[in-house]
């Protein structure tokens, strides 16, 4: 239990995919849930490209979403600095050919949390359990997954 608050990838999966005024757009690269053999086809090229890149790609690649983590200092109007955390799709919602970066990341990114400087260091004891909170969800998302209407996706 964590002291701080976040929002957890397995919480924007499921409201995303689960949810019918989105239907997965977001983290499917535009697509939506009813096109199941779309879905696995773009998983199939992206992991086929990320294999050929990195020499890695999961056991079950069709059903495997790629989410990046990103994390970033930055400074707010106080010059206070900031710690941001977020998630991000391997591929965009406008289109698996394209790339994230072109966008605004307001319409690219899934937010986890904001923890001002102050609260993480020295000694950086919220960050620890922001992280370790953050790794639980991630692990048991790889490891179980999670249901998206006809099919189980993992991470």
């Amino acid at each position: 239990m964590i002291n701080w608050p976040v929002l957890h990838l397995s919480s924007w999966l499921k409201t995303c995919c689960n949810t019918s005024a989105y239907s997965g757009f977001f983290f499917l690269s535009g697509r939506t849930i009813d096109q199941p053999e779309e879905i696995r086809g773009m998983l199939g090229r992206f992991w086929e490209r990320h294999l050929k890149a990195l020499e890695f790609a999961p056991p079950f690649p069709q059903q495997t979403l790629p989410v990046y983590l990103h994390g970033d200092e930055g400074r707010g109007q106080g010059k206070r600095p900031i710690l941001v955390i977020s998630f991000q799709p391997g591929m965009p919602w406008f289109g698996e050919n394209e790339v994230n970066s072109s966008k605004h990341t307001f319409t690219t990114r899934a937010l986890y949390t904001v923890v001002p400087s102050a609260n993480y260091a020295p000694k950086g004891g919220t960050l620890k359990e922001l992280l370790a909170a953050l790794r639980d969800d991630l692990n048991s998302l790889f490891e179980t997954g999670f249901e998206a209407s006809w099919l189980t996706f993992n991470m």
